[in-house]
């Protein structure tokens, strides 16, 4: 059937097309379109129409011209179109007036079953202000308290620059609020909402189009429906608490220093979250990434918990708080303690116990044998004897060590040291070795030896009574106990009256020191080190150079100490070659009797040098001798450094004859420290660096944190110093120092000489006066320059035991005072049940407590405590489980005393592991007080009637009786029990309901608790 033109006007493209199978398009679109501002009267404009055939027969088709004679084409011809093939015809527009030309194209199409015509659409428009906008915009699921963005697009449609400005009500908003768009160009518009509580929110916003333009407006205002859903969005971390354990020192395996935890976002909003460190007084340990972030909606985010452990025995809790903006705030704890390496002494059998016949005797004499204590017995004057420790070390890790005589460095899993013991006079010679440790306190050695001569001719026997460890080891006792200074005569005349103190003391384990960094036993050897070298006059050695030694100030005379030198390190400064130069050391007597002295000069160094005179001489009860140190160098350009060696003895065990064994008392060695050089001019430019695992470097300096020390107890730490040239390097310590006051920090050795490719350990000591934080600057000049120095910051905290009530503060920048009082409510409970609720106690110091709660004796019965009593370590918290459980009807009120200590008193001055002593009990520092409140309620339900009479009834014959349901929220229960019997306590007396019949429906029951058939809500 054919269309004619009349029936059917201008059709759309997608009808044409389907229809007549014809496509007319234009540069434009469908048909011939002139737009606004690409034309003016008096001008000529040609388009291209393209007509295609898009069927798959052929077709053939004439155009009729537009009637108006502002559009004119090319005479018609006969068009035919094989499938899929156009044609291309031009439309000629020419304007005279500004106005809107609308016309036609009547397309004829010729035979075929789809025969007739269309018009297709030749227009020339006016130019308008027009924009176009999405006519709403969902931006879902948004977060309270956060602000979330959408963007749309607004396009200029028509031929004139568009301006718009947005009207929005609130809580959304637009931005840019008013603008304008170019022609063909486009604006982003950014919708924003922060909502503050949970809503579905809906507005409309208008655009106004064109203000103040003179121009045509098809649409001048337009509307944007804007809709969200606000909602709070919810994190919960998978644990609460982060536990390394123990960890070494300088550790990289991600097995050990590596946890994760992760975030999950339950809700279906983003959560933006940040984790934020509570604790300001310690640099960080712990390092958590990502930090902060936003967790899409029912997803997870993992985050890396990493330890780097800086201060072996350093136990960290630190707390993070876990901050969502929707108000969902979390508490995040993780812990960690940084340990050092396990390095102990193994030694040989002995030889006199490897000699014994009876090998069951010599593996027992093996057994009792010290580790850290080597004797070479009899050795000849003139000959040597050697005996070898092993160092042994369980870490994964390499632990560097130095013994603390110059040149006796390495750095192995397991290192041999030979000993050798080569007596210059008849005597017995004792000297307890330290081995510094990187990472860990040092070990003490204890090497002792009796050199000889035997008789030979006209040469007279001259043999001092053997010493053994145990003469050692009582000489130490009795040093505890204030009988070190006793004379032989006065120990003699003790034996004789049945009052000897004890040879030696058994091997026992001594518990932690009150800091919580070692144990005690490990703390009196690194207290032993200290002793004997006042850090004062180490400090100052270099100023009083050029001074007497005999200065009361550069005396080291520690509490304690038998045989005192006026000094510890003896500085030349520079001594040209050829000369020599001598300072004078004064050794006092604080013993009651009268004491030899034999120098022997020890040590490493280059060349030589140093000279005692005289070598040997006596010194009577109390009394003091001068002895002159001369330094005369041999080479030019060198360094110089020796240990000057000192063995002090009671005079009366040259020989064994005048010494009884219980009282033989060990020698004293006495060292001196000297140095010089013989630089006349510049000195070496050296090579050396200060550093070690657990120096965390800042911006311009290194910086060394102390464990947390409890107030009179000292904590260690150590550095190393390397000489990476090939040169010698000479180095010396400084720290700040106040004569009015004790330093709290101290190093040792203070100067030292290090060959090319050495490397040193040094020990430092930290004893804070007071509570608080302390920082010195530590200074090491090298090669005597002030322009060579390497700094590195000393920071210390002093700490006492203190302990509050409650949970960590919220806010890291205004902590909460401690809380020694607070008031704990529980809730009311019926009589008969029991509630409990937790008390959390915080440790608010660095240090470890022990805390001690103790329930009166009237509410025995009534209250417990779980547990009642603990330790907390420093910055960690502890919960106590409070429970109640009443027996009568009435308002309870209980004050509940909390009594802090510290975890052991005053530790006793020992030297070792093996001394006497025991620690006083710990004070209580202070006493928290908790004050309970607790109701106890009455029945929780009641029966009514209270007995229910069946009678006689038929077997088999089921009966009802069904009360009315005086409750409307109680609902019946589909599952019957035949029979029940209930008993329950109500209100002090004892009430039942027996043999009660019921079936389907004729119980009542709540949601929450379903029983037999009977239901209850018992008041909890």
């Amino acid at each position: 059937m054919a269309l004619r033109t009349g029936e059917l006007g201008v059709i759309s493209r997608a009808d044409r097309v389907k229809v007549f199978g014809i496509e007319c398009t234009g540069p434009v679109g469908d048909g011939i379109v002139f737009r606004g501002g690409e034309w003016s009267p008096g001008g000529e404009y040609i388009q291209k129409l393209t007509v295609k055939n898009v069927t798959t027969e052929l077709k053939k088709l004439k155009y009729r011209l537009p009637t108006s004679r502002y559009f004119s084409m090319a005479y018609p011809e006969l068009i035919v179109l094989s499938p899929g093939m156009e044609v291309v015809v031009d439309v000629v527009f020419r304007p005279v007036l500004e106005e809107v030309y609308d016309e036609t194209i009547f397309f004829k199409v010729q035979d075929g079953p789809h025969s007739g015509g269309f018009h297709v659409p030749v227009r020339a428009l006016l130019p308008t202000l027009q924009i176009s906008a999405p006519p709403a915009l969902d931006m879902g699921f948004v977060q309270i308290d956060t602000t979330t963005s959408r963007t749309f697009t607004l396009r200029n449609t028509g031929q004139v620059p568009a301006p718009f400005r947005w009207v929005v009500p609130p809580p959304f908003s637009l931005s840019p609020a008013q603008g304008v768009i170019p022609v063909g160009g486009t604006a982003k518009i950014t919708c924003s909402i922060a909502p503050t509580d949970t809503a579905a929110l809906v507005s409309n916003a208008c655009v106004h189009v064109g203000e103040g333009a003179n121009a045509i407006k098809p649409a001048p205002l337009l509307q944007l429906k804007l809709t969200c859903i606000a909602k709070f969005c919810h994190v919960a971390p998978s644990v609460a608490r982060v536990e390394f354990g123990r960890v070494l020192v300088g550790a990289a395996g991600d097995a050990e220093v590596l946890r994760e935890v992760v975030l999950r976002n339950d809700s279906v909003v983003p959560a933006e979250f940040k984790l934020t460190r509570l604790e300001t007084d310690c640099a960080p340990v712990f390092d958590l990434s990502p930090s902060a972030g936003t967790i899409l909606p029912e997803d997870e985010v993992t985050v890396a918990v990493r330890f780097t452990p800086l201060s072996a025995g350093t136990y960290t809790a630190d707390h993070y708080r876990l901050i969502t903006v929707g108000g969902n705030t979390l508490t995040l704890t993780v812990t960690g303690w940084a340990c050092g390496p396990h390095v102990w002494i193994t030694k040989a059998i002995d030889p006199a116990a490897a000699a014994a016949a009876d090998q069951a005797a010599a593996a027992a004499a093996a057994a009792q044998t010290v580790p850290d204590s080597v004797n070479f017995r009899d050795v000849e004057v003139g000959g040597a004897s050697t005996r070898v420790v092993t160092l042994s070390n369980a870490a994964a890790a390499p632990c560097r060590f130095s013994v603390a005589v110059p040149h006796r460095n390495s750095s192995v899993f397991k290192a041999q040291l030979t000993l050798c013991f080569s007596p210059p006079s008849p005597s017995n010679y004792y000297r307890r070795f330290f081995i510094l440790l990187e990472g860990q306190l040092p070990l003490v050695l204890d090497c002792m030896g009796t050199g000889y001569i035997p008789a030979r001719g006209e040469i007279r026997e001259q043999r001092p009574a053997p010493l053994r460890h145990a003469h050692v080891q009582a000489f130490r006792n009795r040093a505890e106990a204030g009988l070190g200074r006793l004379s032989p005569e006065e120990l003699d005349a003790m034996v004789d009256g049945g009052m000897a103190p004890p040879l030696a003391a058994a091997a026992a384990a001594r518990p932690l020191s009150r800091s919580g960094d070692c144990a005690r036993a490990q703390a009196c050897v690194a207290r032993e080190y200290f002793k004997g070298t006042d850090v004062f006059v180490a400090a100052h050695a270099h100023a009083h150079s050029a001074a007497s030694q005999t200065d009361d100030d550069n005396t080291v005379a520690a509490a304690g100490r038998e045989i005192t030198a006026s000094c510890a390190v003896m500085d030349f400064g520079y001594v040209s070659d050829g000369d020599a130069d001598s300072r004078t050391v004064v050794l006092t007597n604080h013993t009651s009797g009268k004491v030899r002295v034999v120098f022997a000069t020890a040590g490493g160094g280059q060349g030589g040098g140093f000279s005692v005179e005289p070598g040997e001489g006596d010194i009577a009860p109390g009394g003091s001798a001068a002895f002159a140190v001369r330094f005369a160098p041999r080479a030019e350009n060198m360094y110089y450094l020796h240990e000057i060696e000192a063995c002090v003895f009671f005079k009366n065990q040259r020989t064994f004859r005048l010494v009884r064994d219980a009282t033989l008392t060990p020698p004293w060695c006495v060292t001196v420290t000297a140095v010089g050089h013989t630089f006349d001019g510049p000195q070496f430019i050296p090579q050396c660096t200060l550093s070690t695992s657990h120096v965390s470097r800042g911006q311009h300096r290194q910086r060394l944190e102390f464990p947390a020390c409890h107030v009179g107890d000292s904590v260690y730490q150590t550095i190393r110093i390397s000489n990476s040239g090939n040169i010698p390097a000479m180095f010396r310590f400084e720290l700040p120092m106040d004569d009015a006051e004790a330093p709290p920090f101290q190093v040792k050795p203070s100067v030292g000489l290090l060959a090319a490719g050495e490397l040193q350990l040094i020990a430092l000591k930290f004893t804070p006066p007071v509570t608080g934080r302390f920082e010195a600057m530590l200074t090491c000049v090298l090669n005597n320059s002030d322009a060579t120095t390497e700094e590195v910051l000393l920071i210390g905290r002093g700490a006492i035991p203190a302990l509050s009530i409650g949970p960590p503060p919220a806010n890291p920048a205004q902590p909460q005072q401690q809380q020694r009082q607070r008031d704990l409510y529980l809730k009311p409970t019926c009589v008969g049940l029991m509630s409990q609720r937790a008390v959390v106690l915080r440790n608010s110091s660095r240090v470890p407590v022990v805390y001690s709660a103790q329930l009166p004796g009237e509410s025995a019965g009534v209250f417990s405590l779980v547990p009642a009593c603990g330790s907390i370590l420093g910055n960690d918290c502890a919960e106590l489980t409070l429970g109640f459980a009443p027996r009568a009807v009435r308002d309870y009120r209980l004050r509940l005393p909390i009594e802090v200590r510290a975890i052991g008193g005053q530790p006793p001055d020992l030297t070792d592991a093996r001394q006497l002593g025991a620690t006083p009990p710990a004070p209580v520092v202070e006493t928290l007080h908790v004050t309970v409140h607790a109701t106890a309620g009455g029945a929780a339900i009641a029966f009514d009637p209270a007995e229910l009479d069946f009678g006689v009834s038929l077997v088999k014959t089921p009966q009802e009786k069904v009360r009315p349901n005086p409750d409307p929220n109680l609902k019946p229960n589909p599952k019957p029990n035949p029979t029940l019997t209930l008993n329950m306590i109500v209100k002090d007396m004892q009430m039942s309901l027996k043999d009660v019949h019921t079936i389907a429906g004729t119980g009542f029951c709540t949601a929450r608790n379903v029983k037999d058939g009977f239901d209850w809500c018992p008041l909890l």
